[in-house]
């Protein structure tokens, strides 16, 4: 793979020396030139500040949508660029590559020209509404979206209009212009996906099945549908089917690097770092230039315990020179605070700030940074910054929140959370922090009013009943706990996020209604939801241990491992409920070594593992 990036990475640097490319890009078992590369990364950003940048996104759901719906491949004439007084990239002027490097010429090329000559040409609206929606301008893309739709029915226009509104967490308006489309073409791949996507988001995941089933089974050489399902299933935590489904997916004729990419993030997501450097090595072959690619296996080295590796391959990346974005400083920053280097972690967050001052991540990331270093103050005045800078003012105001209620105050985070529920009415997290928060203040009765207001804006009640469940139980109202996760069970009889919360719940109380609970639930729940079943076998197996019926509880933990081998939290309770009150130390030391290593090595819960792992060992 190495060899690879080293012939991409030399390709792409014309503008630096010979030299200086081969500083970057030959490895050295030296660590003293790798030091050198990365001073000299500051120099690398300097210089990059002069030079144009396209400004690029980490891939999202979003991204599974055809690229022909959200930017369709519609060009003016040629001669329609005559009126640009700039130069070009290339010998033919393009409204794609205007787009991409000049926004307010391309609006004013909108306005004054193209709308003029094409009214009734539909790939310029939508051309023109996704530029406006990609740069944050949500509002005056939807009214060239409703200005579109109305000149006649194009699938292009309301798809990317719908995907719009779904990013923007406008499930209700999202749904309703997916349902037009599919009104029209009960079939239609584009629609029929972004619906199912949309179903995920709402927490409906057993309704988005059933559209990718239907969607897989109609549309068998779409590479989009196999990528979207086989993240979905990554997502459920079932990764044999989901590598099944990116396999075939990797194997369509039209497959592109972001197909790699998705498959590789799921095996990292799960802690499989060593299987996703295997599928980027994979990718790679195809895709060497795919910066997208690099990144991931940069972070996967870095968490497989490669540092080096790591380091060498971010500043390959970084100091390319081309399509630098936030996301890869605040990647290798992330990196760095687990390594336990907070000077570095620091630096590599300012440069995100100074290249891109309104990159939310960076700023949340950057703010915790301080906030752990003792300085609480540093992480407010940073987002009371960043607030005339950012365009998504609510991402950036629910992050100040959850930022406050963790590091912070509680009535700063409550007034911040109000401001955020005020200005995106759909956002669910943010109605859930603000009940949280408010039960946290003692304002019990005000959680609830937060909850109910909730009701009315967001479309899945189930996590604002799950949240309402949580908060009557931090206050000691077992029965209104109780009622409040019946009502959700009676909303969605197999969600077994519910059923495990229902049967922890009667845990201290009476474990042989747990054990009732979870025999029920196992009952509901389909088989091939593992990582649900694991769970609840789990619990199963701490209500046995309760009665101290310890042969039957060692039962339930081990079938639970069996679904989930690397779950390190199913290890650590095995130990506690199980191991330790029958004294089988040898068995504990085993499973809390395997916890441990299914731990980040700088994570405090694997400080708290290694603290009981050598009280055991004691007693050996």
């Amino acid at each position: 793979m190495m060899n690879a990036l080293r012939c991409v990475f030399v390709r792409s640097l014309p503008r630096y020396s010979t030299a200086f490319a081969k500083r970057v890009l030959i490895p050295s078992n030296d660590p003293r030139l790798l030091l050198c590369s990365l001073k000299n990364r500051c120099y690398c950003v300097t210089t990059l500040k002069a030079r144009p940048r396209r400004k690029i996104d980490f891939i999202d759901e979003s991204d599974y949508l055809p690229k022909g719906v959200e930017e369709c491949s519609w060009e003016p004439e040629i001669e329609d660029f005559d009126e640009l007084e700039r130069s070009w990239s290339v010998a033919t002027p393009s409204l794609a590559e205007l787009v991409r490097e000049d926004i307010p010429i391309a609006r004013q090329f909108f306005r004054k020209v193209l709308q003029a000559k094409y009214p009734k040409e539909l790939g310029m609206w939508n051309k023109w509404a996704v530029m406006e929606w990609k740069s944050d301008n949500h509002d005056l893309a939807r009214i060239i979206f409703k200005k579109a739709s109305k000149i006649k029915y194009d699938v292009k226009v309301w798809v990317s209009w719908a995907t719009m509104e779904m990013e923007c967490n406008n499930y209700h308006e999202s749904k309703r212009l997916f349902h037009v489309v599919i009104a029209t073409d009960p079939k239609n791949p584009h629609a029929l996906l972004g619906l199912a996507l949309l179903e995920t988001k709402n927490g409906y995941k057993h309704e988005a099945k059933k559209i990718f089933e239907k969607l897989i089974r109609d549309h068998p050489e779409d590479v989009n549908v196999f990528q979207a399902y086989g993240n979905f299933h990554g997502k459920c935590k079932k990764m044999k089917e989901a590598r099944e489904l990116f396999r075939y997916a990797t194997e369509l004729d039209d497959a592109g690097g972001q197909v790699w990419h998705a498959w590789a993030k799921a095996e990292y997501d799960m802690g499989f770092y060593r299987r996703a450097l295997s599928v980027l090595e994979e990718g790679m072959v195809q895709f060497p230039t795919n910066k997208y690619l690099v990144l991931l296996s940069a972070m996967a080295q870095f968490k497989a315990g490669d540092q080096w590796q790591g380091r060498h391959t971010f500043s390959q990346l970084v100091d390319c020179g081309d399509f630098i974005h936030a996301a890869y400083f605040n990647a290798f920053a992330k990196m760095e605070e687990e390594a336990g280097d907070m000077t570095q972690a620091e630096a590599l967050y300012r440069d995100a700030l100074n290249i891109y001052p309104d990159h939310v991540p960076s700023i949340m990331s950057f703010a915790i940074l301080q906030a752990r270093g003792g300085n609480v103050q540093a992480g407010r005045e940073l987002f009371e910054q960043s607030i005339p800078i950012v365009k998504k003012v609510g991402s950036l105001l629910f992050a100040w929140g959850s930022f406050e209620e963790q590091y912070g105050e509680l009535s700063h985070a409550k007034q911040i959370l109000e401001e955020t529920t005020a200005k995106e009415p759909m956002h669910l997290e943010a109605w859930r922090s603000l009940a949280r928060v408010e039960n946290k203040l003692g304002n019990s009765e005000n959680a609830r009013v937060v909850l109910t207001r909730a009701a009315q804006h967001v479309e899945n009640n189930i996590p604002l009943l799950i949240q309402l469940a949580k908060n009557e139980e931090r206050n000691h109202n077992i029965d209104e706990a109780r009622r409040a996760l019946e009502k959700a069970l009676e909303l969605d009889k197999e969600n077994g996020s519910v059923w495990n919360l229902r049967a922890l719940l009667e845990l201290r109380i009476d474990p042989k209604k747990t054990r009732s609970l979870v025999e029920s639930a196992l009952k509901c729940i389909p088989e091939h939801e593992a990582h649900t079943h694991s769970i609840l076998y789990c619990t199963y197996g701490r209500a046995l241990a309760m009665v101290q019926d310890y042969e039957a509880a060692a039962k339930a933990f081990e079938k639970s491992l069996q679904l989930i081998p690397r779950n390190p939290e199913t290890h650590v309770i095995y130990v506690d409920s199980v191991l330790i009150p029958s004294e089988r130390w040898n068995d504990a030391e085993k499973h809390l070594h395997f916890a441990k290593i299914c731990i980040h090595r700088n994570s405090k819960q694997r400080q708290k593992i290694e603290d009981k792992l050598a009280m055991i060992q004691r007693r050996l």
